[in-house]
């Protein structure tokens, strides 16, 4: 019985902590306001919108990695792939 209540416990604490620890301030949205119905009388209106401002980034960092592919690519077993309707010997695959 103790055993379980403690794993209800961690999971409830887990829980609400990622519920309220998120990576953004918030959720992205677009509040335009209410409702314009727009008439052949009156075809304008003036349209307003706020929208959750989120922040800028302003510096980043570039760097280059060395090209290091684990497999050679000018090795192996060479097929033509561009040719149609031409047929070859059994190729072994190496898995």
């Amino acid at each position: 019985m103790l055993n379980t209540n403690k794993l209800l416990l961690t999971l409830v604490i887990l829980l609400t902590t990622f519920y309220f620890i998120q990576a953004q301030p918030g959720c992205p949205n677009v509040e335009a306001g209410n409702n314009v119905t727009v008439n052949c009388n009156s075809p304008c209106t003036t349209l307003t919108a706020s929208c959750l401002a989120t922040g800028a980034t302003t510096t980043y960092t570039a760097s280059s990695i060395p090209y290091n592919p684990p497999y050679p690519y000018n090795a192996g077993t060479p097929i033509l792939v561009n040719i149609d309707d031409r047929w070859s010997n059994v190729i072994n695959l190496p898995f």
